[in-house]
């Protein structure tokens, strides 16, 4: 039986390539892992089409400030429509993903 997946999972060492269609900027609740408190985080949320060149519908949630703001430039005027991201996380855990390259779009 395949596995439905509905967001983009970024492994320890793994990198990605993803065709962003879509954005919102969005408040959540979150756990603080540490206090067990709930606080409200905003993220980056990005709808994603394709995968590694797989036609997909997934979401890929950012709450990485340097990586979010690492796409920042790309969201006025859609600009990431354009490009094809490729983002990768380091091997330790607690490492946030990267920009590791863009490059044009090519349907």
């Amino acid at each position: 039986m395949a596995v439905i997946e509905n967001w983009v999972k970024l492994s320890p060492g793994s990198r990605k390539r993803l065709h962003f269609m879509n954005h919102a900027l969005v408040e959540r609740p979150l756990t603080d892992p540490v206090t067990q408190q709930q606080v409200l985080r905003r993220s980056l949320v990005m709808y994603v089409d394709r995968e590694d060149g797989v036609a997909v519908s997934k979401t890929l949630s950012i709450l990485s400030e340097k990586l979010a703001g690492d796409l920042a430039g790309y969201l006025e005027g859609r600009r990431y429509l354009a490009l094809e991201f490729t983002l990768e996380k380091a091997a330790s855990p607690f490492a946030a993903p990267r920009v590791a390259g863009v490059t044009p779009y090519v349907p």
